[in-house]
């Protein structure tokens, strides 16, 4: 059964600062919840299962952990989701560490002032798929954390790295060896930048794009071209990442 409280809980968890004040986060769903499961890297404090949900399960799995059985009328009760399923778990939001300069042939992204919430988390998926470990964000992007960060990034949080720093102090810090790409609407085309690693590919604000003050440490400013007959306005944050990212990949 739950309890009041832990229905009042969970739901001020879709508020940032909430998230901060109890130190947690909410991970909805089969995938995202078996995802988080197989992975060490978050603390699972309570996790709330459907009856189909827990024979899903190997009890191996669920060793050590706090489980409720609950009702469909419970998870939708406690829910984010417009069509909830399978369960909800609440995790510990991890102690923040300091991001590590990008190594011999590593990408690593960084973003700056991404805020649409859908964008941050396609883009740790795409890190994942395309083998980016690190993403850096600066404090104006949205939180990693946020229900439909995590909802979007389908459970690619659990293998990708997200810090959150001032970009000035970080991108200052980097050695000379390491070039600095950045995506802008009149830079040189994409197919035409020459790629080299370590590197760092930043990612800009999905209506101002990438600050005056951070374009100052670019070495390399990439374009991706549109169609003669395209009458777009841009790209996404998340539609010019995934584009970026699969051109140094090839």
């Amino acid at each position: 059964m739950l309890s009041k409280s832990k229905i009042s809980l969970i739901g001020s968890l879709d508020n940032k600062k909430f998230r901060k004040q109890h130190g947690l986060f909410i991970a909805e769903g089969k995938k995202i919840i078996l995802e988080v499961l197989d992975s060490a890297k978050f603390e699972i404090v309570d996790l709330f299962l459907t009856s189909s949900a827990l024979k899903e399960i190997s009890a191996d799995l669920l060793t050590g952990i706090d489980v409720t059985e609950i009702s469909d009328s419970e998870l939708e009760r406690i829910s984010l989701l417009t069509t909830p399923s399978f369960g909800l778990a609440l995790l510990n939001i991890p102690k923040e560490m300091t991001p590590r300069v990008p190594q011999f042939n590593e990408v690593i992204l960084m973003l700056d002032s991404v805020r649409d919430p859908g964008n941050l988390g396609t883009i740790i998926r795409l890190c994942d798929w395309f083998g980016v470990s690190q993403i850096i964000c600066s404090e104006e992007t949205v939180d990693v954390y946020s229900p439909k960060v995590i909802q979007a990034s389908m459970g690619s949080f659990c293998r990708v790295n997200i810090f959150y720093s001032d970009l000035i102090s970080q991108l200052q810090s980097l050695e000379k060896n390491v070039r600095i790409y950045a995506t802008v609407l009149n830079g040189t085309p994409l197919q035409q930048i020459q790629k080299s690693k370590p590197s760092v590919i930043i990612i800009g604000n999905e209506s101002h794009g990438i600050s005056k003050s951070i374009l100052g440490f670019v070495t390399d400013k990439i374009t991706i071209e549109s169609a003669r007959s395209s009458e777009a306005e841009s790209l996404n944050a998340a539609m010019a990442a995934g584009i970026v990212l699969y051109e140094f990949r090839r």
